[in-house]
């Protein structure tokens, strides 16, 4: 029998997931038709795992047309280096840009090398971060 409460299948589900059947990743693709609702659980093992899956998530809910109205219970969003992380890749495109674009003096490139072995190295640091 359905509640009247909307219940989010929880992380913890999916990491049972991946801790009995040995997998890195878990998505879990819930829909609710008493709350007009489609949810995704998303799980990551490592550091590196959890964006992935969130983006995992994302694009199943995108190519299944509700990435403007799916719920996500996630182990990454909630973690504050997440924020960090949408800057860094943030920043990484605005850097491949600039480096796709003609005529940018010897400096400037020089910037924008730094600029991504920066990112580089603190996506190495990320990947050591365990939540």
């Amino acid at each position: 029998m359905k509640t009247t409460i909307y219940k989010p299948v929880p992380v913890d589900a999916a990491k049972h997931v991946a801790d009995t059947h040995d997998k890195d990743i878990v998505i879990i693709v819930s829909v609710d038709d008493a709350h007009n609702q489609t949810h995704f659980t998303t799980y990551g093992r490592a550091a590196e795992d959890k964006p992935r899956a969130a983006r995992i998530g994302e694009m199943i809910a995108e190519a299944t047309g509700h990435g403007g109205t799916a719920r996500y219970n996630e182990d990454f969003r909630t973690l504050p280096i997440a924020t960090a992380v949408r800057h860094i890749e943030t920043l990484r495109g605005a850097i491949r840009a600039a480096q796709a674009a003609r005529g940018l003096s010897p400096q400037a490139e020089s910037i924008l090398a730094r600029a991504m072995k920066a990112t580089d190295d603190y996506r190495k640091i990320d990947r050591k971060v365990s939540p």
